[in-house]
């Protein structure tokens, strides 16, 4: 049986910011394909969303966020993460697991109502002004070790 879940391949038109299925298939590549869209300067405004997405869910749960370059108002509204038992020091990334270690975010990100699941990782992120997590839940051990909020230098 075919999985049903099925990627976006193509860019979003320019009247359609919010593709979904694009954002997921780009991240589904990783960091270096990721940031090479991010950079290039056809997507500087582009604004990502992964609104309402359940990341508990394969074969979203496999997407590491590490070391991303989200850009302005990037949007994980009432995302869902399972989160992940720790397995030593450091914990690296496991599926299911909210891991923005090292993710650059610009003005306005929108984690409002998002549930990280345990073991979520924001270790050494950086996060502009008007970041929001109203309504967020932290399970236990939450990383903002070397975080940055604000202006960046």
């Amino acid at each position: 049986m075919a999985d049903k879940t099925t990627f976006g391949t193509s860019l979003p038109p320019k009247n359609q910011r919010n593709d979904q299925a694009f954002f997921l298939a780009l991240a589904a590549k990783g960091k270096d394909a990721w940031n090479a869209w991010r950079r290039d300067p056809a997507n500087k405004d582009v604004r990502v969303t992964y609104a309402g997405i359940d990341f508990s869910e394969a074969p979203k749960d496999e997407i590491d966020f590490s070391w991303f370059e989200f850009g302005d108002n990037a949007d994980f509204s009432r995302c869902r993460w399972r989160g992940a038992h720790e397995l030593g020091a450091p914990v690296t990334f496991t599926r299911g697991r909210a891991s923005f270690a090292g993710a650059a975010f610009g003005s306005g990100a929108n984690f409002t109502g998002a549930a990280f699941g345990e073991w979520a990782d924001f270790y050494g992120s950086s996060l502009r002004y008007f970041s929001r997590f109203t309504d967020a839940v932290f399970d236990r051990a939450t990383k903002f070790t070397g975080a940055a909020f604000g202006e960046l230098v």
